[in-house]
């Protein structure tokens, strides 16, 4: 490396970082620390959060999703009717069913032997709509941003 090089190098080694999302040190709040207070009252309680991320845990794996999804579109559907749609085993929706059911995500009826699910509520419904806009949201933003992008490497 040059003179020059090293020095910038050490430079940047030994310089402060702040990301553009963080406070520098001696800022302001922005907001009077009474609303802040309030705000910090409306928040739920930490157990409220707490279940809201083993939801989102559950919704974490695909497959369960997939499973979801064929509920929301096809209502009440056995083990053997949700693994033919999904395409895994048996085995596999029996597990995701269980663990959906013991978190009230879904809810059973019983044919005789034949055990068949549905979504619990509207909520479940709700919550696998909006995150299928937010999805679609992003994918047409970020094809936007390709197709602008692409654009400008033209010279359009």
């Amino acid at each position: 490396m040059t003179g020059r090089a090293d020095k910038v190098e050490r430079r940047l080694a030994t310089a402060d970082v702040i990301g553009l999302d963080a406070c520098t040190p001696g800022c302001e709040p922005q907001h009077p620390a009474t609303s802040l207070a309030a705000l910090r009252s409306r928040l739920p309680d930490g157990d409220a959060f707490v279940r809201t991320a083993e939801l989102f845990r559950l919704l974490g794996d695909p497959t369960r999703v997939a499973l979801l999804h064929a509920l929301a579109d096809g209502g009440e559907l056995c083990v053997c009717d949700l693994a033919e749609v999904v395409g895994v085993s048996e085995n596999v929706v029996s597990q995701a069913m269980r663990l959906l059911r013991a978190s009230d995500i879904v809810r059973t009826r019983r044919d005789g032997r034949r055990i068949h699910y549905r979504l619990a509520d509207t909520h479940v419904r709700m919550l696998l709509d909006v995150t299928v806009d937010h999805v679609a949201h992003g994918d047409r933003a970020r094809h936007a941003a390709t197709a602008d992008e692409t654009g400008l490497r033209r010279g359009r």
